[in-house]
């Protein structure tokens, strides 16, 4: 059972190359990739080609995580609306998983198989509660998304509890078969309570492993805010050195414009006084051209009435 999954698995990988990323066995392809459409198909085709149901069981818990770890990619990028879609999705997946889970009971697998099966879908489980509350606590999330997510976190103790009844009693259906006596019954209900409490304390160890994870987002949402807040108060330390440079820039500038205003005034000062002067030398030249003048004048007139004088003579 398990060795067909991993051969489907490998499979998926020889496909999609390089477009996926790893997280551990599983291989997720990016949901606004080329090949994503494909890869989906193939899950179908794979899902419809199983008939034992304890693999349908594993695919549809693999489907669920991928759907889960494609929507983190979602968010990554940008698009919330694909994001709640996926989640959607991988509840779809969850709810396919009980429906097969149902069917174990009529199969033929023998009880280190149904141990096997417990144990990985326990682990399947544990994942997407530990995914799904990392998601909670982001805040790039809408708050309707944030609903579901929530409603699913409180959905998977419920499931776990089916999950347990489901393989006891598989397991004493196991040991009906075998047509056990009394004693026998009463050794296959010890087992099954042994089962129970190992699954009780296998769903604490989940439990803690989920709050670890929500208390890891915690820090890291705290250390991104620390972050941000640095980097805020850095612009702000940049901007008021920015501002105080712009301000000693606008001081020189009126300063030096203060100068050349001085400087202008001091050669328009330097220029009337030149003016003046020019203006007061040329009065001076035009007072003695007009008193060399007047003095030719009256020589002109002297010398006319003395000639005058003689031709009266």
């Amino acid at each position: 059972m398990i060795k067909r999954i991993t051969g489907l698995t490998i499979g998926f990988s020889l496909i999609l190359g390089g477009q996926a990323f790893a997280e551990e066995s599983l291989k997720v392809v990016d949901p606004q990739s080329d090949l994503y459409d494909t890869t989906r198909y193939l899950e179908e085709a794979t899902y419809d080609i199983t008939t034992d149901f304890s693999d349908k069981v594993l695919l549809q818990e693999q489907y669920a995580e991928k759907r889960l770890r494609e929507a983190e990619l979602a968010i990554e990028q940008g698009d919330p609306a694909a994001a709640k879609k996926l989640i959607q999705e991988a509840d779809i997946h969850g709810e396919l998983m009980e429906e097969n889970l149902a069917e174990v009971k009529k199969t033929d697998d023998d009880i280190e198989e149904i141990d096997a099966l417990e144990k990985e879908v326990l682990s399947y489980i544990a994942k997407r509660t530990e995914i799904l509350k990392s998601l909670l606590v982001r805040d790039d999330i809408p708050e309707d998304a944030k609903k579901g997510i929530q409603r699913a976190i409180n959905n998977q103790e419920k499931v776990v509890e089916k999950i347990h009844k489901a393989f006891a009693e598989k397991r004493l259906h196991l040991d009906d078969r075998e047509d056990v006596d009394e004693d026998a019954e009463d050794e296959a209900e010890e087992k099954a309570e042994k089962a129970e409490d190992k699954a009780e304390k296998e769903r604490e160890k989940a439990e803690e492993a989920a709050e670890k994870a929500e208390d890891k987002a915690e820090k890291e949402r705290e250390r991104a805010e620390e972050k941000t807040e640095k980097d805020r108060e850095k612009a702000e330390e940049a901007a008021e050195r920015a501002e105080e440079k712009a301000e000693k820039e606008r001081e020189r500038a009126e300063e030096k414009a203060e100068r050349d205003r001085e400087k202008a005034e001091e050669a328009a000062e330097k220029a009337e006084e030149k003016a003046e002067k020019e203006r007061e030398r040329a009065e001076e030249k035009a007072e003695k051209e007009r008193e060399r003048a007047e003095e030719k004048a009256e020589r002109e007139r002297e010398k006319a009435e003395e000639a005058a004088e003689r031709a009266e003579e």
